[in-house]
């Protein structure tokens, strides 16, 4: 993931690795990589809106069987509402929630598709 911090500055993220890689490192680690960087592909940049967005969900994901974690993530997917996992970990912490309303539930199953 590249977060674009600001119009000058853009930070790769790896959480596979855990760690901030330069591009060489992917070009270096897959030959398919070379394909997706001449198509202009190579690596999606992110708002700072889906950047705090996508961080929010991550959290939200961690306490999503309480009130905070549901609201984080809730707020997640406003900042960031066309990135899958904001609206999918949202799903399933409405679906698994035991204080979450039925109509809530079903707003949840339409996220989750």
């Amino acid at each position: 993931m590249r977060w674009q911090v600001t119009q000058q500055l853009a930070v790769n993220w790896d959480w596979t690795d855990g760690d901030s890689l330069p591009d060489s490192h992917y070009l270096r680690s897959n030959r398919i990589r070379q394909h997706w960087s001449d198509a202009g592909l190579f690596i999606v940049g992110q708002s700072p809106d889906a950047m705090r967005g996508y961080y929010l969900c991550q959290l939200g994901t961690k306490f999503s069987n309480t009130s905070l974690g549901v609201a984080l993530l809730e707020r997640a997917s406003k900042l960031a509402p066309l990135e899958p996992s904001n609206l999918n970990n949202l799903a399933w912490a409405y679906a698994t929630s035991a204080s979450t309303d039925p109509g809530t539930r079903r707003l949840g199953v339409s996220y989750a598709f």
